[in-house]
């Protein structure tokens, strides 16, 4: 996501606003297909996410600021747990991202290393 910020950035600045604006609906399309795959309340309607950025993006975008970060094993899947609170109230949230894909990628790489 962030590439497509980047690059979006870069073509403003070089005038380009038409590739700027395709840019940000790019970015726009990722991080909602975040934000649609769950609602992050539980491990079973956790946030899918390809990178840990996104991660931090999702708080970022909820007004939350992370307190705790831990990994979760539930039902033969991985999820990272954030307790948060909220950046106006102070209030605390739970929110899970399923982590499955980044841990696959994170042991495959690993393993080509050997």
């Amino acid at each position: 996501m962030d590439a497509h910020i980047v690059t979006g950035l870069c073509l403003k600045k070089a005038g380009d606003e038409d590739g700027a604006r395709k840019e940000r609906v790019v970015y726009d399309g990722l991080f909602n297909s975040v934000l649609k795959s769950g609602d992050g309340k539980t491990p079973q309607t956790a946030f899918s996410v390809i990178s840990f950025n996104e991660e931090y993006k999702v708080l970022a975008a909820s007004g939350l600021v992370p307190v705790t970060q831990s990994l979760v094993n539930a039902q033969g899947s991985s999820f990272d747990r954030f307790d948060a609170k909220t950046k106006t109230t102070g209030d605390p949230v739970t929110l899970y991202f399923n982590v499955d894909r980044m841990l696959a990628r994170l042991s495959q790489t690993l393993q080509q290393g050997k």
